[in-house]
């Protein structure tokens, strides 16, 4: 930019003032004032800095700019470049000398030319914006040095000559330089052969690149097949015959041999690795070594130079450099050098070389510390001074001389560990002293250290006394503090060791990990994998902390604990902390190395700038540190675990592990894709790779979890398997019902989905937690490191992880941590405790009577302290002394501080105080009060009043209604009570003040001043009373009772019953909640904001305060009582941040394989905690320990005994001899009914849903547990997400049920069966007991009816069926059974200061009495029972006057008998008056549905299954039988008898056609069978004889081939019935098995055959189905539905009563008879989808666009400039004025040499983002035609076919293979050449890959086209028709693997390796040839071949023939090789004719 004349007058006045003037800096240069923007036009103080060139580089205050414009008071645009500074002040007395304390900020920057004359130095008034101190506020002066090094370090100023350089110095550097360029032109003379001196002609002064490259050409290895001695040199014989044939000449051929000789030493085929580059250049140094060693031999004995001078110094200086060059390899310097030439990795001998050369090096290391120390000590304080001496520069800073503790604290990297600050401190220390000289001060110090580290090893830790022993001010933490950690792109190692050294570490490291991986054998994780079990030691060690492993006996499943708070870290005592790891696993020893490696899967710490993220540290001190806690806890990212997690579990040994692996793999058996029946198991929703690509990032992480919830639930389902059954293998399809369940848990796990990265300030409280968790993991990790390389040598050899479970439940001891404390208690840090206002609450009006008493007077009822306890727990104040003083003057300001002395305080019953974290920022205050609290015994009465987040479960929301939530939290609300003195009394704290020190407070009474201690105590309520709950909870309750904000009926308490009411309310403490039911589309609740507006009118007239950013009203989601809710959905869950957390710190536990107890406690605690949301849950922590909405209300909600019976117990209670109280163990109180659930039982009727037989020796719980088991899933036909009600008379059930979880193993694995229903299904059940005498669902399990109902319903249950609940509630409240009654905690009417008659509570009646009043009340006479059956038998024979057959009275009640449950019928009337069906062996009861629905009354089925009542063994019930039939009350009889001796696939046989009734010889258990199979037949025979006597219908079914058929009670029957069979195969049915089925029938079947066709196969009923869990001869038993309905049709049509299900033969709806209504295709149902995928699409690549908006950006401003800002608001309106404007803009750009390309962006970028300027760029679109016609397209110049057969033949002499193979494929397949060198071996198509012929065309896929979606396709493919280039092809790629890269280097090296081709062929650069090149060479030489233009149009790919035509004539006769040089052409010529020689020889 040039000035003008005026301009370089004003520039040269302000350099006059500057700092930096021409003479040199000036510190007393002046200030000038700039005025400001108009208007005001303030004057600002401004300082020039300098002037360079046309520029000013000025100073201004920093209160004069601003980032924004609008704050800048100096006009907007007057600097360039600001930058914002902090510099040293100075007085205005003495401006070279900088005041520390003075630091000021400002703008340094370019001042506009524009603005100069506006700097005006004649300084009448003070400016109104000048130079400010930060610290005084008052107006200073920059110091001149801070400005001028800001300068030189950001604007690149130098300072003037004689100030920073010394002429002199500089004068006589010029001078040796000047001489050393003399002696380098003589020597460049001597060269040239311009003297007498030695010339390169005679043969020894050759550069050492040349000699090394002719020593190199030497010994390179000759191709294949061209070997042997030749006369031309770089030919071989055969290379030369081939060439003098074609007619090469001799000269020609001397030249090719020169050419093919020059190979670049450094260029390979393919561009090197690292590893292989570093490897030749060392190879590189010792060739070169040795040629300077041969130079000095020749120069030696050249005899014949000329005696210069100058020669002798070179030979001489050459003859010394030799000598250098030898390697000394004893030295720690070449070891060093040898040990860092060399990374990444390579081959087993590289990698063996480096070994060794790395333990050389540490061999070295340790020679020189012994030998050499100084050599250490020196490097490290060089490097020392160096990094120290970076930070001189600074502007805010001078020049500081270097010290060991200064480069600690400003220059280190080390993090503000309290613990590792005070040593470092310390060894500084002891370094400046001996830097010093001061020997005896660094000795003094050293045995301080030594003393400081004993004494602190005395007191538990504490440093409290030990710094009194350093002499010296305590270290400088806070600096420490602001330390930051290395970037993620910088190094993460010292600076302070060599980096050879670091280097050489690390390896050792790497190889130590590497020898942990191989003594650990196979799988990196042990058997702790996610889920798994790990036991807790249970006898630690009395000696201290120990070491458990675990071997527990499942691993599928996390074991839980309950939570306990471990010691202070610092209360003298350690912790225990025991570990747990599986030593006898040897994937252990590699899970270290894994955890290290790649915990950041699932954990990331994110660091802001300025903030240092701290390692974990283990040995971190935990008092007087000043590091926030929870800071350092690492940001949890969900996603990556959860893509993580399958990888984690497929590694681990779990059973698990197992079943997990076997799902992904692909069945063994065919036809897996067939939909499973059930919905469990069921398939894996998920393909990972059929999505891959086409999910987002949270989608596939979200994807994959649900993957494992259905794999683990699938786990559970079957019994825990190792190997998952075939049918639910990979590509397994779901049903309808099975996605439904995938639905669901989706919707029920969203909320992780979505979950964005959880950082320390996210999580709160939990923070902390999971800080000292992860500090835990670090110090188990170490020990569990420390283990492995300790017995890696014992580890076996070989083998994987077993999946087999163990057999030991708890851990074993392996070693023990070190105060590995993870309780939250912290040493107090007083600015973190917040103490807001006064305590000014009185609770008193609030409390009853038991609490006020006990409030106001601590000591009333107290216990003698010598009565309490012998010895007082030991507590203390835990915080430094600084820290206690500084909490006291915080609790003096409150108002919370008052002082006692020793005779007015119970002495050894103080209190303590510690701190826990409460976020980030806070911590929450806590009184260890334990010592007190041993003295007094709390009410307790209102505790029970608190809410429960798991109360919210039993809230029923209709589909209409919704949840609005509100709540409030009081802040500090223990500290605001209001306290007497005799309770500030009991508040004392046991600390022992010095008198001197507590006179200094104010509060400090007189009367104390001559004690010599006192006690200083707490003038509040505080968190560790025992009985400050009591209080709180009490007042907050009586509070909102009193202002109406709630009444009982409104409370979710503790153990309470949800409300009815739609309004509910909730206290803990200081969280008032208010809920409420709304309508759907409401978003305000009405009656909470009243209530709530009530609650704060409360609060404000007892002075307390909610917190003002924790409240909230009218939210449909809220996160409250450690839960969330989401009020619109219905889902309350854990709170999912700290389950994030806890999940996260569980899979590095399960990964690292070891844990100490204390931390699993934590884990299980925390568990717990989540599963108590599903109750049911909690049987996976078995390791560890086990009519309407009023039933749920009312169910059980307390669980009793979960064990099993007894054997005896057992037997009795299967016999119904158990009493209920016998039960249960002496101490268990049983359950009684509830008074619904006993008139529920009884007072209604019901129907049997299923009922199955019960297997011998199955024991009773379990069976009852599986019948409500059973009974759930039932109730969930319907639909999912529903609740069901569940009466049981087992105790042990309801208990297992309710508890979620049984100390029995056989029943907790029956809960965790249950899982996948009651998770997938959404069950939510409740349990409620009734005894079995009146519970109906025991008759069927007894061999009796179902009993009917025998009471009357009460008035209040009509009432409350129609919503009334006032009578119920006013029954139970009569009973004591009322809800507020059970609720736990007393009448709140004394809360609400009501009449004292009233306060007294009424005693509650015992369960018992209460069940004899009910019992008195609602039984009935038993002949009523009888009664009621006899008036319903006597209707029905009334009845039998009526037309057609009727049956008797007697015949009724023998029917009767059966119970109802085993009919089948339409009819409701009951009894049945009309003879029916009898259906012997029922089964399935398939064929009994088919023949009512044919027509049949009514069909009896009786089967053993049923129950004792239907044993067909039985003489009772076959009597009943033949009695029936006798009376007519059947007319059909069937029967499918059951024998399995009668079968002949019994192996050894027992029957014969000679012994049809059983052979000899058989065990007693096959003659019983065969016994019972005889009986069966005899009885059955008979009643088929009575049937053919009395004319009755029969059909009697059995295998053809059975036994039965040869008995004689069966061929002897009368009428020849014997031989009337109907034969069937089940296979014509549709069944995968033949069974071949004989029917003996007297209906129309008779003599009928329906068989196989023969035209399938038959699966063979033998052995047993995996899948069904039953033999296949079982399986295959029922009937086909087919045959089903084809029996009952035809027994009905002989009976004449058949009625068609259809009462039409024909039905259409449409008039296209016997066609589809709609013909073709099914319409496809529209799917929604997510609309903002279409916003997504990207038409337009982001290259373009970034062209196109740069484009944009640089015309926008070109408007500005020529036409103003305003322009560009107006022509947007008028495309065709924006059209000229950019028409003109293209004029500028032309002129300006801007390219075409560029301008053609820019209006394709207008028009895509403007479619209104679409028809308006005319003017625009001419500039561009008319620039293409002065600038035409020019294509790139066709490459001859000679010219490549040349590079091809010089490519394949210098070993590029890979680089001719490019150039052939690139060539013939006229392909671009990026679409060449990105593709891999996949992509090239050979003939041997489609089975073709050695020679065939070959085809290259191209996935990315260059036209993309303009183009022919997405993916293309190109074609190579040269068979001989084909052949060259397959050789060279075909053994590559499929994703090897063709050419596998960058586009870059390929460019260079065609640029030396084109040298060695003489083509030079101006003839621009380059690789894209090759396209158009391919294209004409298909042209000149003769190709059609449609054929050539399809090889290139093109889609518009116009195009090709122009292009064909623009490039066709192009000729390229008349623009080179002869001798080039020539060359070219005669390497073209040995192009097919090349292509035979190096194609084999």
């Amino acid at each position: 930019m040039a000035l003008s004349a005026h301009l370089i007058a004003v520039q040269a006045e302000l350099q006059g003032e500057a700092l930096v003037t021409p003479t040199g800096v000036d510190p007393n240069f002046a200030l000038g004032q700039i005025q400001g923007q108009e208007p005001p036009g303030e004057s600002i103080s401004i300082a020039i800095v300098a002037c360079v060139g046309p520029k000013v580089l000025v100073s201004v205050p920093g209160g004069a700019w601003d980032k924004k414009a609008s704050k800048r008071k100096l006009p907007a645009s007057c600097l360039e470049k600001p930058l914002s500074l902090a510099v040293a002040g100075c007085t205005i007395e003495d401006r070279e000398t900088a005041l520390d304390s003075q630091q000021l900020t400002v703008w340094l920057g370019w001042l506009k030319s524009e603005f100069w004359e506006r700097i005006s130095f004649e300084l009448s008034d003070p400016p109104a914006v000048d130079f400010i101190c930060r610290a005084t506020g008052e107006a200073c002066f920059p110091f001149g040095a801070a400005l001028l090094e800001a300068a030189k370090e950001k604007f690149q100023v130098n300072a003037g000559p004689g100030t920073f350089q010394d002429e002199d110095r500089i004068s006589a550097l010029e001078h040796k330089f000047q001489s050393l360029q003399t002696g380098l032109d003589e020597l460049l003379a001597h060269h040239r052969g311009e003297s007498g001196y030695v010339t390169a002609s005679d043969g020894w002064f050759k550069p050492r690149r040349e000699q090394v490259l002719q020593s190199k050409a030497k010994v390179a290895a000759t191709p294949p097949g061209l070997g042997g001695s030749s006369p031309i040199p770089g030919l071989d014989p055969g290379t030369v015959a081939a060439a003098l044939q074609a007619g090469v000449p001799m000269e020609q051929l001397a030249a090719m041999g020169k050419v093919l000789q020059g190979k670049p030493s450094k260029l390979e085929d393919v561009p090197r690795t690292a590893a292989e580059a570093m490897s030749s250049e060392s190879e590189g140094e010792l060739c070169g070594a040795s040629l300077t060693a041969g130079h000095a031999k020749q120069l030696d004995d050249h005899k014949g130079t000329p005696a210069d001078p100058m020669t002798k110094a070179v030979l001489q200086l050459t003859q010394i450099v030799g000598k250098l060059s030898k390697r000394k390899e004893d030295t720690l310097e070449d070891t060093l050098d040898a040990m860092g030439g060399t990374s990444g990795s390579g081959s087993a001998d590289v990698s063996a070389s480096l070994g060794r050369k790395h333990a050389a090096a540490r061999q070295a290391l340790i020679k020189t510390f012994k030998d050499n120390p100084a050599q250490i000590w020196k490097s490290i304080e060089n490097n020392m001074s160096q990094d120290f001496h970076l930070c001189s520069a600074l502007p805010n800073s001078s020049a500081a001389t270097f010290t060991a503790r200064g480069w600690a604290e400003h220059r280190s990297k080390i993090q503000g560990y309290v613990r590792t600050v005070r040593w470092v401190w310390g060894i500084a220390g002891v370094l400046d002293s001996l830097r010093d000289g001061q020997t005896d001060a660094a000795r003094a110090r050293c045995c301080l250290l030594l003393a400081m580290a004993e004494q602190e090893s005395l007191d538990h830790g504490s440093f409290l006394l030990a710094q009194e022993f350093s002499m010296e001010p305590a270290a400088p933490v806070s600096s420490f503090q602001q330390h930051v950690l290395p970037e993620p792109t910088e190094m993460a190692t010292t600076k302070l060791l060599d980096p050879r050294k670091r280097q050489g570490r690390r390896r050792r490291r790497k190889g130590e990990r590497q020898e942990i991986r191989e003594a650990g054998g196979g799988s990196r994780l042990g058997p702790q994998a996610c889920g798994m079990a790990m036991g807790a030691c249970t006898r630690p060690n009395p000696e201290g902390p120990l070491l458990c492993s675990s071997t527990p006996a499942r691993g599928d499943c996390i074991p839980t604990a309950n939570y306990s708070r471990g010691p202070l870290r610092d209360s003298g005592q350690p912790a225990d902390c025991p570990l747990a790891c599986d030593k006898a696993q040897p994937g252990n020893f590699e899970a270290v190395d894994f955890l290290n490696q790649s915990k950041d899967f699932f954990l990331h710490a994110k660091l802001s700038s300025g903030e240092a993220a701290a390692e974990h540290n283990g040995a971190a001190d935990f008092v007087d540190t000043k590091n926030v806690p929870g800071s350092n806890a690492s940001t949890i990212q969900i996603q990556s675990l959860w893509r993580a997690l399958p990888r984690l579990i497929l590694k681990a040994g779990t059973p698990f592990a197992s079943f997990f692996r076997t799902m992904l793999e692909q069945p063994q058996t065919a036809s897996p894709t067939g939909r499973t029946a059930s919905i469990w198991p069921m398939g894996l929703p998920y393909e990972e790779n059929k999505s891959r690509g086409l999910v987002d990032y949270e989608e596939s992480a979200f994807r994959r979890l649900l993957n494992l919830q259905i794999a683990f639930l699938n786990h559970l389902h079957l019994g825990c398997p190792l190997v998952a059954p075939d049918h639910i293998r990979q590509g397994s399809c779901l049903s309808a019902k099975q996605w439904a369940v995938v639905a669901r848990l989706r919707r029920l796990g969203e909320a992780w989905k979505c979950l964005k990265p959880i950082s320390a300030k996210d999580m709160g409280r939990t923070a902390a937690k999971q800080e000292r968790q992860e500090e835990v993991l670090a110090q188990l990790y170490e020990v569990a490191r420390g283990a492995a390389q300790g017995l890696k040598k014992y580890a076996p050899q070989g083998g994987g992880v077993s999946v087999t479970r163990p057999s030991r439940e708890s851990g074993e001891v392996i070693g023990k941590l070190q105060k590995a404390d993870i309780s939250g208690a912290q040493s107090i840090i007083a600015s973190r405790i917040k103490m807001e206002g006064k305590p000014t609450f009185d609770p008193r009006p609030f409390l009853d009577d038991d609490s006020r008493n006990l409030y106001e007077d601590p000591w009333a009822c107290n216990i003698e302290p010598c009565k309490a306890v012998l010895h007082p727990p030991r507590v203390q104040v835990h915080a430094v002394l600084e820290e206690k003083l500084a909490l006291l003057r915080l609790l003096e300001a409150s108002g919370r501080l008052a002082f006692r002395g020793q005779n007015e305080v119970v002495e050894g019953f103080g209190n303590g105080l510690f701190s826990v974290v409460k976020n980030t920022e806070v911590d929450r205050l806590i009184l260890d009060g334990r010592p007190a609290n041993k003295l007094q015994c709390p009410p307790n009465k209102y505790i029970m009043t608190m809410g429960a987040a798991s109360t919210l479960l039993g809230i029923f929301l209709e589909p209409s209604e919704k949840l609005l939530m509100g709540g409030d939290d009081l802040s500090n609300f223990f500290y605001t009570f209001a306290v007497n003195e005799a309770r500030e009394a009991r508040n004392f704290l046991e600390w022992k003040i010095p008198v001197k020190i507590a006179q200094r407070f104010s509060c400090f009474p007189a009367y104390l001043s001559t004690e010599e201690f006192v006690y200083a105590c707490l003038s509040s309520l505080a968190m560790g009373d025992s009985a400050a709950c009591e209080y709180a909870q009490t007042a907050h309750i009586s509070m909102g009772l009193q202002c109406g904000a709630f009444n009982e009926e409104h409370l979710l308490t503790l153990h309470g019953r949800v409300p009815r009411s739609h309004f509910m309310s909730g206290i803990i403490i200081d969280d008032y909640i208010t809920v409420e039911k709304v309508h759907m589309d409401a978003t305000h609740a009405s009656e909470s904001g009243t209530r709530r507006s009530r609650m704060h009118s409360v609060y404000k007239q007892v002075k307390l305060d909610a917190h003002p950013t924790k409240g909230f009203a009218d939210e449909e989601v809220a996160s409250f009582w450690g839960a969330d809710v989401d009020g619109r959905a219905g889902l309350v869950r854990g709170s999912i941040s700290r389950a994030a957390s806890l999940i996260c710190v569980t899979v590095q536990v399960a990964c690292l394989g070891v844990a100490s107890v204390s931390l699993l406690e934590v884990l299980a605690g925390g568990f717990v905690s989540l599963f108590a949301f599903r109750r049911r849950m909690m049987s996976l922590l078995d390791w560890i320990y086990v009519v309407s909405k009023e039933m749920h209300r009312h169910g059980v909600n307390k669980s009793c005994w979960t064990k099993l019976l007894s054997p005896f117990k057992a037997h009795h209670r299967g016999k119904a001899l158990l009493s209920p109280e016998e039960e249960l163990p002496g101490d268990e109180v049983a359950f009684t009914e509830h008074p619904l659930w006993e008139v529920c039982a009884r007072g209604l009727d019901y129907q049997v849903c299923w009922k199955r037989q019960a297997k011998a020796g199955r024991h009773i719980n379990r069976g009852e547990l599986a019948s409500f088991l059973r009974a759930e899933v039932l109730g969930a036909r319907a639909g999912g997400d529903i609740r069901v009600a569940i009466g049981s008379d087992s105790q042990v059930t309801l208990g297992a049920v309710s508890k979620g979880r049984s100390a029995s193993p056989i029943l907790n694995r029956c809960l965790k069966q249950s899982l996948p229903h009651v998770l997938g299904l959404g069950i939510y059940s409740s349990g409620g007991y009734v005894r079995s005498a009146f519970n109906p669902a025991d008759d069927p399990t007894r061999g009796v009816a179902l009993r009917i109902a025998d009471i009357v319903l009460p008035v209040w249950w009509t009432a409350l069926a129609q919503g009334n609940t006032r009578l119920f509630d006013e029954f139970l409240a009569a009973c004591n059974l009322h809800p507020l009654q059970m609720s736990g905690f007393p009448s709140l009417n004394q809360l609400v200061m009501q009449d004292e008659s009233v306060l007294d509570s009424s005693i509650r009646k015992s369960m018992r009495s209460f069940h004899l009043k009910i019992k008195k009340n609602l039984r009935l006479k038993a002949a009523a029972k009888v009664g009621k059956a006899d008036a319903q038998v006597s209707k029905a024979c009334e009845t039998c006057t009526g037309s057609g057959p009727h049956l008797t009275c007697e015949a009724q009640e023998m029917l009767t008998s059966f119970g109802r449950e085993q009919f089948i019928s339409h009819d409701s009337v009951w009894p049945p008056s009309q003879p029916g069906f009898l259906d012997l062996y029922s089964g399935r009861r398939g064929l009994a549905r088919f023949a009512v629905s044919y027509g049949a009354p009514w069909v009896l089925c009786i089967d053993v299954k049923d129950g004792p009542q239907c044993d067909l063994l039985s003489p009772e019930v076959r009597k009943k039988i033949d009695h029936m039939l006798a009376l007519g009350v059947f007319i059909f009889v069937s029967a499918a008898i059951i024998g399995t001796s009668f079968s002949r696939a019994i192996t050894p046989a027992v029957r014969s056609f000679e012994h049809p009734d059983g052979l000899a010889g058989v065990s007693w258990r096959m003659r019983e069978k065969i016994s019972v199979g005889n009986s069966h037949s005899r009885w059955l025979a008979s009643l088929v004889r009575s049937c053919i006597n009395m004319g009755i219908g029969y059909l009697v079914e059995n295998p053809d081939n059975s036994f039965l058929w040869l008995q004689k009670e069966w061929t002897n029957l009368p009428h020849g019935a014997a031989e009337r069979f109907f034969k069937v195969d089940f296979c014509r049915f549709n069944t995968a098995w033949r069974r071949r089925t004989r029917f003996l029938t007297n209906g129309r079947l008779a003599h009928v055959r329906h068989l196989c066709q023969s035209d399938h196969r038959h699966l063979v009923l033998r052995g047993r189905s995996k899948k069904h869990g039953a033999s296949w001869a079982k399986i295959g038993e029922p009937y086909p539905r087919g045959l089903c309905a084809l029996l009952a049709r035809s027994i009905c049509l002989d009976l004449g009563i058949y009625s068609s299900p259809n009462s039409l033969p024909c039905r259409s709806n449409h008039r296209r008879i016997g066609e589809a209504k709609n013909p073709g295709p099914r319409f496809k149902k529209l799917q929604p989808k997510d609309v903002s995928a279409l916003d997504k699409v990207e038409l337009v690549s982001r290259a373009t666009m970034a062209l196109g908006s740069g484009q944009f950006e640089k015309f926008v401003f070109w408007v500005k400039q020529h036409f103003g800002g305003d322009a560009l608001h107006y022509i947007w309106w008028v495309p065709t004025l924006f059209g000229a404007v950019l028409a003109a803009y293209g004029r500028h750009w032309y002129g300006l040499g801007g390219a075409l390309y560029n301008y053609r962006h820019l209006v394709v970028y207008c028009q895509r983002e403007i479619p209104n300027l679409r028809g308006g760029l005319d003017a625009a679109w001419k500039i561009i035609s008319k620039w293409e016609e002065l600038e035409p397209v020019q294509h790139r110049r066709p490459i001859p076919l000679v010219l490549l057969q040349a590079m091809v033949v010089v490519a394949l002499q210098w070993q590029w293979h890979r680089v001719a193979g490019i150039l052939l494929l690139t060539f013939h397949a006229c392909c671009r050449p990026g679409e060449v060198l990105g593709a891999r071996r996949a992509n090239l198509v050979l003939p041997e890959d489609l089975g073709g012929n050695y020679g065939d065309p070959c085809f290259l896929k191209i996935t990315k086209p260059k036209p993309g979606r303009r183009g022919l396709g997405r993916i293309q493919h190109a074609k190579v028709r040269d068979g001989t280039v084909s052949r060259f092809l397959s050789s060279l790629f075909g053994k590559l693997d499929a994703d090897e890269a063709l050419y596998p280097g960058t586009a870059s090296s390929f460019r260079t390796r065609w640029r030396h081709l084109l040298i060695a062929l003489g083509v030079p650069p101006a003839a621009k040839i380059s690789p894209g090149c090759l396209r158009a060479g391919g294209t004409v030489e298909l042209y000149r071949q003769g190709m059609p233009i449609m054929d050539i149009l399809w090889a290139l790919r093109l889609k518009n023939l116009e195009t090709l035509q122009h292009y064909l004539q623009e490039i066709s006769t192009d000729v390229t090789m008349i623009d080179l040089p002869c001798s080039s052409r020539v060359l070219i010529q005669n390497m073209s004719l040995l192009f097919l020689h090349f292509l035979s020889v190096h194609g084999q």
